[in-house]
């Protein structure tokens, strides 16, 4: 199960939500923006929002970005949709 030669490294940066600019939202979403495309495959996803000028930022840079629609405190069920999504986005090589 190991990685062929010419694969990309896959990074998905995981934040509460990227609809506000602090810092931890800028920071994240300024190095999803700037990793080179020809070395790494990100993704972006917020367990909350994903929305505002980072994530247009994100999009503009050609990063897939999507949000998980958390509620609440007590909703755990988005992560539930987290967890189909990397198992459909897993790889076997």
């Amino acid at each position: 199960m190991s990685a062929s030669p010419g694969a990309r490294p896959r990074v998905l940066m995981l934040i509460d939500a990227i609809n506000r600019a602090g810092g931890a939202e800028v920071f994240a979403a300024g190095l999803a923006a700037h990793l080179p495309q020809d070395r790494y495959d990100v993704r972006f996803c917020a367990v909350r929002s994903v929305g505002g000028t980072l994530g247009e930022s994100l999009h503009a840079a050609g990063v897939p970005a999507f949000e998980l629609g958390r509620k609440g405190r007590w909703d755990l069920k988005p992560f539930g949709q987290l967890y189909s999504y990397l198992r459909s986005e897993r790889r076997y090589e």
